[in-house]
């Protein structure tokens, strides 16, 4: 890796869902796994989860990402939101097919993604134009 991104780190903003959906999440994955028990595992350390940005920022920033996804939270309460899943799917991951949920995409669920993007991006921006140090 270039010195350029030596100072990157990753984020992974989520939502946990409540515990009904991830004891179903949980037992759908040991019934799939029954059929292949080399698939992806649930556990304490792989939660079920909906993930609403997932992106590089600069380590010197991570304090003011963090403040900025605490705003749109307080703003936007995601305990408030019922998520409903809607259809099983799969995608790959780690070289694996993984059956997902997926949840509906509600005007509440949009939004929040949308302004934890934004708010995000509008960083990213203003760094790379110079406008915060």
């Amino acid at each position: 890796m270039g010195a350029a991104h030596q100072d990157l780190i990753a984020i992974d903003v989520l939502l946990v869902p409540d515990r009904a959906m991830i004891d179903k999440s949980i037992s759908l994955n040991a019934q799939l796994r029954t059929n292949y028990p080399a698939g992806y595992a649930l556990d304490t350390t792989r939660i079920p989860h909906v993930t609403l940005l997932q992106r590089f920022v600069p380590a010197k920033d991570f304090e003011a990402v963090c403040a900025i996804i605490t705003n749109v939270l307080d703003n936007e309460p995601p305990t408030a939101m019922t998520l409903t899943a809607t259809s099983i799917d799969s995608v790959k991951f780690e070289r694996l097919a993984v059956a997902v949920l997926v949840v509906e995409r509600t005007p509440k669920l949009v939004r929040l993604h949308q302004e934890i993007t934004r708010g995000c991006t509008v960083l990213s921006s203003r760094r790379i134009c110079g406008g915060i140090r």
